[in-house]
Parts: C-alpha cells; sequence; structure tokens
C-alpha cells in the first residue's frame, strides 16, 4: 500500500490546538518579509546552520503507512550538540506570543523525533536540543526558547502525537480508498462531448499528468468548467495530484463549479468540496471581531473545532457556506476558521483569486511552505492580471497619520510613542508636499492636461494617441507631472511625481509606526478605546505596504501625489507577469481558461506563461449560423467625433432593435457618452421600453435590470449599459432572455497616468505598450459585451460593433476564431438589408 502523505503543519496543528480564537493577538499577514527574515537569521550562523532541510519519515498512523513530510527551518551545529530551529517572524510584540509557543514547540519536537530517524549524526546523538526562535520584524528583537530532550522524551512526544491523529488517520485513509474507487467508475457526466470538449478535456488532463501549464482560449459554450475540473478528477483519483483548488473572480461563477461538481456527485462519485466565502460575509457578529469577550464562538473555538469538523464531513460531500453555517451554529464554532479546516480536508476547495494570489489574503496553511501538488483551475483569467496588479499596489496619504496624531488619547508610554511616530510620518508627508512643489515651480513638468485641455469624463478616453513629445510620456518613470484640478470650488494644483525607487526614509518611518501601533494595540486592544479601529486599520495598511515594498523592482513604480494639503503615496504594479508566476508554482499544475483570452500571446505572457507552458484556442460549438455579427465602420466614435455622431449611432442602434422584437443591450464606453445618445433615443423613438444603468446600484437594483429582461416581454426591451460594467460580463441571459447587443466604441481603457505607465513599461520590455495597456484590454470588453448574445445551443442573436477602427487590420486580426463570419457594413441601411435578410 502507498504511504498516505501528511504534512508536519497539518498533524501538530490538528492535535495541539485549542483554547480560543483571539485577533488580538493576531497580525497581518508579514508576506515576504517573514522569509527575508528567516534567510537573514539563518545567514547569520554561517556554515553551522542547515537551511530549510526537507524532512521525510515513513511511520504508521492508526494501522496506516504515512509518509510525513516537512521542511525545518533550520539545523544549528555547536559546540557537538545538534539543534533543531523553527523560526517565526511576527510584528506583534513578542510578550504577547505565549499561547502560540506549545504550537510551535511541537513542531520543532516532531522535526527533532524525525532527525534521529533519518540521519546517522541525530541517530547517535544522546539528546537534540529544540529551539524557538521568534524574531520581531519591526525592532528586530530575538528572543529564544530553548530546551533539551532525550532520545526516549521525543519518542514520547511522537507515539502522543500520532496517537492522537488516530482518528483522523483512520477517516482520510477510508475517505481516500473510497474516493479513488469512485473516480476510477466515474465518466464524462453528458452523452456526448460538444465541438472542442473533449480537446480541451484532454488537453487538461496532459497538463495536470505533466506538471506543467495550460492557457485555454474556450469559448461560451464548450463547458470549460465540467472540461477542466473532470480530467482532474481523474488525475486525483490515479495520484498524480492531491488537490483541486477551483478559482473565480466573481462569486456566481463559483455555484458554476458546485454544479459541475453535482452533475458527478449524481453519477456516484464521492469527491469533497468545500466553497469559501470571505471572512465578513460569513461571520455571525455584524463586526467580525474574533476575540472572546466579543463572540462566543470565538470563546474555546479550538476545544470544538475538531468534532464540529468531523460532523460536517462524516456528512456532507458538497459543502457550501450554508451548510458551513449550519454546522458552526450547531457547533458554537467561528464559521470562517471552520471553512479554511474543511478545506485541509476537502479534495476541491473554491474560492477566490486572493485564496492563492493575494499576499495579505492567501491560504497559508497550504502554501507558506512553498506549495504542494496541488492543481490550479482559473477561471474567468483576463480577468487575473488586473486583480493581482490590484492586489499588489499600495497606497498611503498624510490624512491617515494626521488623524492618529491629532486625535489619539492617553498619557501612557504606548501612546506617546504611537503620537510621536504618526506625527513623523505626517511630517514627512508636509516636506515631501514642500518639495515637490518647489520642484514642479522650478521645472518645465509635463502635464496631463496640455494646453488647458480637460481630461474627459468617460470610461474610454477615446483613441488620443499616445502622448509623443510630451515629457512625461516619454521617460516615465521618474517623472514630475503638473495637472489643474478643481478642489472644493477652486482651481488647484496637482503635483505627481513618479519615480522608479522606492523611498528609504519613509518606509523607515513607517517602521517605527508598525512597532509603536504594534506596542499600543497589545495594551488597548481589551479596552473600549475609539481609536482601535483607525490605529488597527493605519497597522494592517502599512504593513501591507511595507510588505509590497519588500517587491519593488523594475515592474513596480513609486508615484507621490499632492493636491491641497493632502499627499498620497503608491506603490503601483506595473507588471504582474512575475508574480503570478511565482503564485502558480505553489501549484503542481495550473489551467487557466475563459472565453475572452484574445490574443493568446499577450495573456500568456501577462499571466506566468512560460516558454514549456501551452496556450490553445479551441473552437466555439455552437452554429455560427446562429449569430450575426456585423461590423459598422462608417461611424466614428473616437472623442473628438462623440457629439456629432450621436444621430448616427442612434439611428444605428434602432436599425438592430426595430428589426425583431426582443430584448437587447447596448454598450458604451462611457456614462456622458451613454446618456447623451440615450436623451437622443428616447426623444426620437419613445414608444420603446428603455432602461438606463446608473454609475451606482446595489444588489437589489442590479437584480431588478436583468429581471426586466424576460423572454415573455411583449414588447422590445432596449438596456443602456456600460462596456467593462457589471451587466457586459458574467450575466447568462439564455434564450429569448437577450436577443441582440450593440457595442459602440473599441472600449479604450481611460487614458490616465497608470494605464500610461504600464504603457511606457511594456514600452521598455517589448515595445507593444499602447497595446498592452489599451487595445488589448480594450477588445476584451468587446468581446465579453458580445458574448452575452449567445449562451446555449438553441440561442440565436444578433451583434453590432459601432466603429471606424473594427474594419482595420489591428483589430481584425483580434477577432477570435469563431468571429469569421463577421459582416462589415459601412451604412446603416446595409446593416438593416443585412438584418432583414
Amino acid at each position: 500500500m502507498k504511504p498516505l502523505a501528511i504534512s508536519v503543519t497539518k498533524l501538530v496543528s490538528t492535535v495541539l490546538r485549542s483554547g480560543d480564537i483571539d485577533s488580538r493577538y493576531s497580525e497581518p499577514d508579514a508576506m515576504q518579509r517573514g522569509g527575508a527574515a528567516h534567510r537573514r537569521l539563518q545567514k547569520a550562523e554561517d556554515g553551522r546552520y542547515e537551511v530549510e532541510v526537507p524532512l521525510k519519515l515513513i511511520t504508521e498512523i492508526a494501522g496506516t503507512p504515512v509518509l510525513l513530510q516537512g521542511r525545518c527551518d533550520g539545523i544549528l551545529h555547536e559546540d557537538g550538540k545538534i539543534i533543531i530551529d523553527e523560526i517565526k517572524s511576527t510584528t506583534l510584540p513578542l510578550e504577547v506570543l505565549g499561547k502560540q509557543l506549545e504550537t510551535h514547540r511541537g513542531q520543532a519536537l516532531c522535526y527533532a523525533y524525525m532527525l534521529t530517524q533519518t540521519r546517522e549524526d541525530a541517530a547517535n546523538a544522546d539528546k537534540i536540543t529544540v529551539q524557538v526562535t521568534y524574531y520581531q520584524l519591526e525592532t528586530e528583537e530575538l528572543r529564544r526558547e530553548r530546551r533539551e530532550y532525550t532520545r526516549d522524551e521525543l519518542e514520547i512526544f511522537f507515539a502522543g502525537l500520532i496517537a492522537g491523529y488516530g482518528e483522523w488517520m483512520r477517516y482520510e485513509r477510508d475517505w481516500r480508498e473510497l474516493r479513488d474507487t469512485s473516480v476510477k467508475g466515474c465518466d464524462f457526466p453528458f452523452e456526448r462531448y460538444r465541438a472542442g470538449q473533449r480537446e480541451l478535456a484532454v488537453a487538461a488532463y496532459k497538463t495536470v499528468a505533466a506538471g506543467t501549464r495550460l492557457y485555454a482560449g474556450a469559448p461560451t459554450g464548450i463547458g470549460k468548467t465540467i472540461s477542466t475540473l473532470f480530467p482532474s478528477i481523474k488525475a486525483i483519483g490515479e495520484g498524480k495530484a492531491e488537490k483541486i483548488f477551483y478559482l473565480t473572480a466573481k462569486t456566481v461563477t463559483r455555484a458554476v463549479a458546485e454544479d459541475s461538481l453535482r452533475l458527478l456527485l449524481d453519477r456516484g462519485l464521492r469527491f469533497k468540496s468545500v466553497t469559501l466565502r470571505a471572512k465578513d460575509k460569513i461571520c455571525f457578529c455584524p463586526e467580525p471581531v474574533c476575540n472572546p469577550e466579543s463572540c462566543a464562538c470565538a470563546r474555546g473555538h479550538y476545544d470544538r473545532a475538531n468534532a464540529a469538523l468531523l460532523d460536517i464531513l462524516d456528512n456532507n460531500d458538497l459543502i457550501t457556506p450554508d451548510i458551513i453555517e449550519r454546522y458552526s451554529r450547531k457547533h458554537s464554532v467561528c464559521p470562517h476558521e471552520t471553512s479554511l479546516d474543511i478545506a485541509l480536508w476537502s479534495d476541491l476547495v473554491i474560492g477566490d483569486y486572493n485564496h492563492v494570489f493575494d499576499p495579505r489574503a492567501y491560504l497559508r496553511r497550504f502554501f507558506a511552505g512553498g506549495g504542494g501538488e496541488y492543481v490550479f483551475l482559473i477561471d474567468e483569467a483576463h480577468n487575473l492580471a488586473d486583480r493581482v496588479r490590484d492586489m499588489h499596489t499600495c497606497e498611503l496619504n498624510k490624512r491617515s497619520f494626521y488623524a492618529i496624531k491629532r486625535d489619539l488619547r492617553g498619557k501612557s508610554p504606548e501612546a506617546r510613542q504611537l503620537r510621536k511616530a504618526a506625527a513623523e510620518v505626517s511630517n514627512f508627508f508636509i516636506n515631501l508636499r514642500r518639495s515637490l512643489e518647489e520642484e514642479a515651480a522650478g521645472s518645465s513638468s509635463g502635464s496631463l492636461n496640455g494646453e488647458g485641455w480637460e481630461e474627459p469624463d468617460i470610461a474610454d478616453a477615446a483613441d488620443i494617441p499616445p502622448w509623443g513629445d510630451v515629457p512625461v510620456r516619454s521617460d516615465m518613470p521618474d517623472s514630475l507631472i503638473t495637472e489643474k484640478c478643481v478642489l472644493s470650488g477652486r482651481e488647484a494644483l496637482k503635483i505627481t511625481k513618479v519615480s522608479g525607487r522606492r523611498s528609504g526614509e519613509l518606509e523607515n518611518l513607517l517602521t517605527g509606526f508598525v512597532t509603536a501601533a504594534g506596542g499600543w494595540l497589545s495594551k488597548e486592544r481589551f479596552t473600549a478605546n475609539p481609536q482601535n479601529e483607525a490605529v488597527l486599520s493605519l497597522f494592517f495598511e502599512v504593513n501591507a505596504y511595507l510588505g509590497i515594498a519588500e517587491l519593488f523592482d523594475e515592474r513596480f513604480a513609486a508615484i507621490t501625489e499632492t493636491l491641497g494639503g493632502e499627499v498620497t503615496s503608491t506603490l503601483f504594479c506595473l507588471d504582474p507577469s512575475h508574480i503570478i508566476d511565482c503564485s502558480l508554482g505553489r501549484a503542481r499544475s495550473s489551467i487557466l481558461f475563459s472565453a475572452t483570452l484574445t490574443p493568446l500571446s499577450y495573456y500568456k505572457e501577462l499571466l506566468g506563461g512560460r516558454e514549456e507552458d501551452r496556450a490553445v484556442a479551441f473552437p466555439s460549438p455552437f452554429d455560427r449560423e446562429n449569430f450575426l455579427l456585423a461590423a459598422h465602420f462608417g461611424i466614428s466614435t473616437r472623442y473628438a467625433d462623440r457629439e456629432r455622431s450621436l444621430q448616427a449611432v442612434s439611428d444605428a442602434i434602432y436599425s438592430v432593435v426595430s428589426a425583431k422584437k426582443g430584448n437587447y443591450m447596448v454598450f458604451f464606453p462611457s456614462y456622458e457618452y451613454m446618456r447623451k445618445t440615450y436623451v437622443d433615443f428616447v426623444t426620437a423613438h419613445p414608444d420603446f421600453d428603455t432602461l438606463l444603468q446608473n454609475s451606482i446600484m446595489d444588489e437589489e437594483e442590479r437584480a431588478e435590470f436583468l429581471r426586466r429582461f424576460d423572454g415573455r416581454n411583449s414588447e422590445t426591451l432596449v438596456g443602456f449599459c456600460i462596456l467593462g460594467g457589471i451587466f457586459s460580463e458574467g450575466i447568462d441571459l439564455k434564450g429569448d432572455r437577450l436577443s441582440g447587443a450593440v457595442i459602440v466604441g473599441v472600449g479604450l481603457p481611460k487614458i490616465n497616468l497608470r494605464s500610461d505607465l504600464i504603457r511606457s513599461y511594456f514600452n521598455r520590455r517589448n515595445g507593444k505598450g499602447y497595446d498592452y495597456a489599451y487595445v488589448f484590454p480594450g477588445m476584451n470588453k468587446v468581446l465579453q459585451a458580445a458574448g452575452r448574445v449567445i449562451r446555449s445551443e438553441s440561442d440565436k442573436g444578433v451583434a453590432m460593433l459601432i466603429d471606424s477602427r473594427f474594419a482595420t487590420e489591428k483589430y481584425r486580426s483580434l477577432y477570435p476564431g469563431h468571429w469569421s463570419g463577421i459582416k462589415y457594413v459601412q451604412s446603416t441601411g446595409e446593416f438593416s438589408k443585412l438584418i432583414g435578410n
């Protein structure tokens, strides 16, 4: 029998945990800062220190062969002694960490025992020293807890540990046997494959088996979820992987993964899955304040956690947030922590991108040690680059620090130190503002607005070409930019400094602030101090900023902005590809798929693709005769032409929606353009039933907007929407719920500083900056909007693209294969004849 692989972390945490959840003794993720601290400590020991030592031990738990494996932080050889070192870095004061020592020491003891069983130098030693090293990241304070253990003591500890794990081992052994047997007997849940579906499934299986990555452009209707999930499940049943993470950008698409698994469960598959929900969405309390004084579930949670976990696992395979909430109430445990525990025992984890890619929210219990034999299935992958860029962009402003300095009360040493630290950061920002104002006064800086040009209030800043000779454009980063703005009814000057360098002075001051805030919070978190929330929030933000600062390289830009009295410092991620590549490295294999990965070469590069990884475009399974797609190139929607083309655009919309009764969506690049066209259309055609998307809509308003798109409507409905907005992606209006779409413009993102920094970066890298920053993201919006029309094999519909650029070679080269039947018309009359045939 092949031994079951168990991690030391899972073994120790399952058996030794007890007591309360107490966020007052928790901290923000120290991200890579902790890893850097480990490396500094390890290097300081010179040649006496073995670094990151992998340990494996074949043992037996509850009669089952087990491969126990882990990675010891270090083994120190000192005066003939062998010392196992377990390093824990923290931003908290060291005096609050006593509660965690037992678990940390237990992990080190486990490594010590494994060492005596696997290495000759330890096997012959009478005693092994176990050391837990705590390193305070901000003060660089060290605390070491060291104790010697005899071989007998280590054996007694380990015997107790594996005895405590016996019940869990029996469960895991029985479950894996049941699961793998069911996987072998599980067939594809449909009688036939759609066009391209079998090819995608085969490619997915080969990708997992080979341990590589696949970038799949798979059109709507191909069945992307089941075509990637099913072969991945097969690979797990064959021992080629151990767990699947299905990651999405939106909550609604997580339900698609659940539904796909349900199809297989209904056919006899046994496979555990859990769907993760954000902490603030699943918490029973009005605010997710996790401490025993504020929450009964947090009080003694770990004493009840194992019983709750077994109850859920014994009675459920497809474990949704509703199920987690029900059992958590039954056992009085925290639903969020319980869902994370369930993930350890699940075969499939369904969640958000941030569970893998966000340095502040990724699942440390799986990935902190580097990852495992996992499969990442990444849906809607066209969204991933922007999401990861946002996760690795961080901003701080003067106002937050000034407020702490001004409002903090108390005469304790901790309060005085915190006020002083906040004042120092605030004063730094004030001096920085003065310096930038002097620099702007004495330089011929670039201007975002040029000669009195007012930046348009649009989601698509038209097609204004690259700014060429304007200084800010040619040498970003390391530029000074001035911009005229209106602030509180008065004209104000916004000054922006872009640099390829971090501010070491600011980071030193922020480090001091974190130290002072940590000391204050360790004392004041137990009181009803009104400043708790503000200090804690800024504590998290500063830690995140410092974490991103450690990643800063040529793929980032430092942006300082001043407007009025405010000063903002931003670390902006220009290129997330390296970060994505490193994150994907936590899995054995990754499959990234979307209906709109066009062009594939662009997405493969931006999403961390390597030379050996495949990028494949699959054919659409739908009959092309069911979809009339036309590009109207006789109308310009460039910003400068929009006023005079309003009537022509309105007439073109009418030619589509008047041809056949039905429900239609019209997509615009900006709210202003949409509203003006809407007024023109309803004035000319008042008999049509129309809807207008608002810039702010809550969930109920969004749902009501979509409910109006009913296939039983007696009159034609025309919805005016924003391209790239909430109704142009991720909605599924099948059958007669949507008859057609009109897409106005090519979707270029708004020309602004950040987009143009991306343009400049990729110009330097590959000469394709304008395409990478503007053209390709814009075209993705167009593809997504057009993709709303045909959602099933029986759907029929029409889409019109309105813009002269759609007929150019640049844009025609971006059309996916299933757009090969596109028609080109130069006048609305031509389109009317086309749609009438």
